[in-house]
C-alpha cells in the first residue's frame, strides 16, 4: 500500500500495451485511486519495428479513450454509400505475386472497412502520441529490467526483482513485457514460453518516392501480394510519406518448428533476402530492392494459456496471447486489453480486497476473443500462402475467404465487452 492509501499498481512494459493502459487508466479511474508505476528495461522509450495498422475495432477503442480524433483516424462522412468507397476505407488489395501474371490474371480482390479509415501508422508515432497524453500521476522507471518476483499466497503485496539489484513491493502488477514475458514465466514456468511459428519477416521502410518507381499507383495503397509459403505486403505510413514493407517466408516442413539460428532479429545480406523472391512479379523485386538493409525476424508466438490472471498478476498484450501479424490485429488485441482491464479497475466495486476477482473478470472475457484472434492469424497466414486446406490457390474461394474473413474481429463493440464484464463484477460468481 502506498502512504497515501492508493493502491500500488505496477505496469511492466511501456510498449503500446502498457502506455495505452497507463493512459487508459489516468483518465477513467478517480483521481487517487491508483498509485501508478511503468517499469521500462529501456533507458528510454523506444519501439522496434516500423508500421503498424489498426482494423475498426482499434479506431473505436481509440475513440472511447480520446485517442483518435487527435491522430486523425475519422470516420468517413454520414450518408457515403458503399459504392463511393473512398481509398482508404480498403484494408488490403490482394495480388498474386509468385509469377508473371496480367493485371487481371494477378488480381484477386480487396477487403473493405466500411465507414472507417485505415488506420495505418508509423509505431514511433502512436507511441509518441501515447506520451504526449501520459499523466504525471505515472512514474516511469527507465533501466528497469525485471528478472523475478515473489507473490504470497493470500495475494497481497508483490515484490518486484530488478536486474540492478532494487525491489519494488506492490499491490497489483500487471505483465505488458512482450513475447518473452517475464511475467508470465512467474505464473506458468516453462509451460507456456514462446515459441518459433515457422515464419520469419523481413522488414523494411522506404521513401514513397521510391516505391513510386517500382509499383507506380500500388505505391500508396496497401497491397497483399500472395504466393506459395510466401508473401509480401506494403502500405503507406506518416501521411504517404514513407511505404512500410514486410515479406514473409514460411517453413511448414514439420508442425513442431524451432529457431536455431541465433538471435530472433538479424540483419542479412540483400542477395539473401532478393533471392528468397527470385522468380515474382518484376514490381515486388524492384520494390524490395529498395530496401537497403533488410532484417529478418523469426516471428514466435505463445501458446494458449489457461488464464490472463491469477491473483493479483495480470497478463495484456503479447505477453497474454502473441500471436502472428497475419490479421493485422496483434496491437489491437492490446489497445483492447487496455481499456477493458483500465474500465474494470476504475468501476467502483474494484477495491483493493476485490483486486483478484476484477481481474479474473477481465480474463474471462477477453481470453476467449484474443485467443479466437491467435487461431484465426494462423489460418489467415494459410490462406494468404495458398496452403488452406479446400482453398490453396483457387482464385474464388481465396477472393470469399478473404473479403469476408475480417468481419468479426473488426464489428467488435468495446461497450458491451465492458458492460458484460460490469455484471460480472456485480455477480457473486466469476467462472
Amino acid at each position: 500500500m502506498s502512504e497515501s492509501g492508493a493502491i500500488k499498481l505496477s505496469i511492466i512494459g511501456g510498449g503500446i500495451g502498457g502506455l495505452t493502459l497507463c493512459v487508459a487508466l489516468s483518465s477513467l479511474a478517480p483521481e487517487g485511486k491508483y498509485e501508478i508505476h511503468l517499469f521500462e528495461a529501456a533507458q528510454k522509450f523506444e519501439e522496434i519495428g516500423a508500421g503498424v495498422g489498426f482494423g475498426p475495432n482499434s479506431v473505436k477503442t481509440l475513440d472511447k479513450l480520446n485517442l483518435r480524433g487527435v491522430y486523425g483516424l475519422d470516420l468517413k462522412p454520414e450518408g457515403l454509400k458503399e459504392e463511393e468507397e473512398k481509398p482508404h476505407h480498403i484494408w488490403f488489395n490482394w495480388k498474386r505475386g509468385d509469377g508473371d501474371f496480367s493485371e487481371d490474371e494477378g488480381t484477386i480482390g480487396r477487403t473493405i472497412a466500411p465507414g472507417y479509415q485505415k488506420a495505418s501508422v508509423h509505431r514511433a508515432d502512436f507511441l509518441s502520441l501515447l506520451l504526449s497524453r501520459l499523466p504525471p500521476t505515472c512514474t516511469v522507471h527507465f533501466s528497469s529490467r525485471l528478472t523475478s518476483y515473489t507473490s504470497p499466497s493470500d495475494a497481497s503485496v508483490t515484490t518486484l526483482h530488478f536486474e540492478d539489484g532494487q525491489t519494488f513491493e506492490t499491490d497489483l502488477l500487471i505483465g505488458c513485457d512482450g513475447v518473452r514475458s517475464v511475467v508470465r514465466a512467474g505464473l506458468f514456468g516453462d509451460a507456456y514460453k514462446a515459441r518459433f511459428t515457422g515464419t520469419c519477416a523481413f522488414r523494411g521502410l522506404i521513401e514513397v518516392e521510391k516505391a513510386r518507381q517500382a509499383l507506380g499507383d500500388w505505391a500508396t495503397k496497401p497491397v497483399m501480394w500472395l504466393g506459395v509459403d510466401k508473401h509480401v505486403l506494403h502500405f503507406p505510413v506518416r501521411r504517404q510519406t514513407l511505404v512500410n514493407i514486410v515479406a514473409f517466408t514460411s517453413d511448414r516442413s514439420t508442425s513442431t518448428p524451432e529457431w536455431k539460428s541465433g538471435p530472433w532479429v538479424q540483419t542479412v545480406s540483400k542477395d539473401e533476402f532478393l533471392g528468397e523472391f527470385e522468380g515474382w512479379d518484376e514490381r515486388v523485386q524492384r520494390l524490395l530492392q529498395f530496401i537497403e538493409n533488410p532484417s529478418r525476424w523469426a516471428i514466435h508466438d505463445v501458446p494458449p494459456i489457461p488464464s490472463f490472471a491469477i491473483g493479483n498478476i495480470a497478463l495484456l498484450g503479447d505477453s497474454a496471447h502473441a500471436m502472428l501479424p497475419h490479421q493485422g490485429a496483434g496491437a489491437g488485441q492490446a489497445i483492447e486489453d487496455a481499456y477493458l482491464l483500465a474500465n474494470i479497475l476504475a468501476h467502483e466495486l474494484t477495491k483493493r480486497e476485490t483486486l483478484s476477482k476484477a481481474l479474473a473478470v477481465y480474463s474471462e472475457i477477453r481470453l476467449p476473443r484474443a485467443q479466437k484472434v491467435h487461431w484465426t492469424s494462423e489460418k489467415a497466414g494459410r490462406v494468404y500462402e495458398m496452403v488452406e486446406p479446400g482453398i490453396e490457390n483457387d482464385t474464388e474461394k481465396m477472393r470469399a475467404e478473404l473479403e469476408t474473413r475480417m468481419s468479426w474481429i473488426w464489428e467488435w463493440k468495446p461497450e458491451e465487452e465492458r458492460s458484460k464484464a460490469f455484471e460480472l463484477l456485480l455477480s457473486s460468481t466469476v467462472s
